[in-house]
């Protein structure tokens, strides 16, 4: 899949990725189980909508450069090479239908 950004014209295509992922999925996106995926980007949305506080140890001129570099010049994310803090991959609460309905919400 190309990539998109997150907005009113692709979620459609986000929400059949989504329907697609089944709790026995390949990983093709590093160390996370499935459930453990769903549960992370549940967790990214929390953050980006404020229901969790975290603390932001970035440094604004690098985040910026990486984030140039990454996501603008790079068509593949490097895998297993770059790790996110660890509490942004919290334990799954729910089980793995409960946590991608979430999401889908």
């Amino acid at each position: 899949m190309a990539k998109l950004m997150l907005n009113k014209d692709t979620a459609a295509a986000y929400k059949a990725r989504l329907a697609a992922l089944r709790e026995d999925s390949p990983r093709k996106w590093g160390t996370l189980t499935p459930q453990k995926l769903l549960r992370h980007l549940n967790y990214v949305f929390e953050i980006n909508f404020e229901e969790v506080k975290e603390k932001d140890i970035s440094i604004p001129v690098l985040r910026h450069a990486i984030s140039v570099i990454f996501f603008e010049w790079f068509t593949n994310w490097p895998k297993g090479k770059i790790k996110a803090p660890a509490s942004f991959t919290p334990e799954a609460v729910n089980d793995f239908e409960s946590e991608r309905q979430r999401l889908n919400a």
